[in-house]
């Protein structure tokens, strides 16, 4: 009776789970996308840089599917963890200098609670004597994919659409045109001829095993 009483009184810890970094690092991806006000069709881009550098740095420590772009070049002994934070602050880094010291605390605060150390957890190569060390794999795989997407059609902006205006005064039918009440513009028509996010051969996807 009385161990049911001290235990109903001082009930047994339990341990948290360790939080996930990716799915950390969604909400901090969020966060930064609605700081900025990026457009939706924009941040559709944004998603698929962070999400394409993650999980090429985290794949290429222990490959287990083919890689989206970046061959697996990483230590054995990473952290995936560590590798999974540092790929994403990277990206969200190239594309959000100005948020640079909020995304640097970000990073360090999920580290933090992912019980990795984001830099020291990542071993590098060996380098000859005087020479600086080399970036860990996963910035070398956020700076690769990013590098890749510079010349993928987004940039520069294009002149604005404005869509079928009509012919000889009559609205083409079934074509895009602005409409009231704003008359806008369309948005980022540039997405109609980038790169896609796609792999040019089946079976080279990441949803396959290697």
């Amino acid at each position: 009776m009385l161990i049911v009483a001290l235990l109903a009184v001082s009930p047994l810890p339990v341990s948290a789970a360790t939080p996930d970094p990716v799915l950390e690092w969604i909400g901090v991806m969020n966060s930064t996308v609605l700081k900025a006000g990026t457009a939706p069709n924009v941040t559709s881009r944004v998603v698929a840089l962070v999400s394409a550098s993650v999980f090429d740095a985290v794949n290429g420590i222990e490959p287990r599917f083919r890689p989206l772009q970046v061959r697996p070049d990483a230590p054995h002994n990473a952290s995936q963890r560590a590798a999974a934070i540092q790929a994403a602050y990277a990206t969200l880094l190239h594309l959000y200098p100005a948020q640079s010291a909020t995304l640097h605390y970000s990073a360090e605060c999920v580290a933090y609670g992912a019980r990795v150390d984001r830099k020291s957890r990542i071993p590098l190569r060996r380098v000859s004597p005087g020479a600086p060390p080399p970036p860990p794999p996963p910035q070398t795989v956020a700076d690769a994919i990013w590098t890749s997407r510079l010349t993928d059609g987004f940039a520069p902006t294009p002149p604005p659409f404005i869509g079928v205006q009509g012919v000889v005064g009559t609205p083409a039918v079934g074509a895009w045109r602005p409409t009231p009440p704003a008359n806008a513009f369309g948005a980022t028509p540039q997405i109609a001829t980038m790169t896609p996010w796609y792999s040019r051969d089946h079976r080279s996807s990441a949803c396959r095993r290697r």
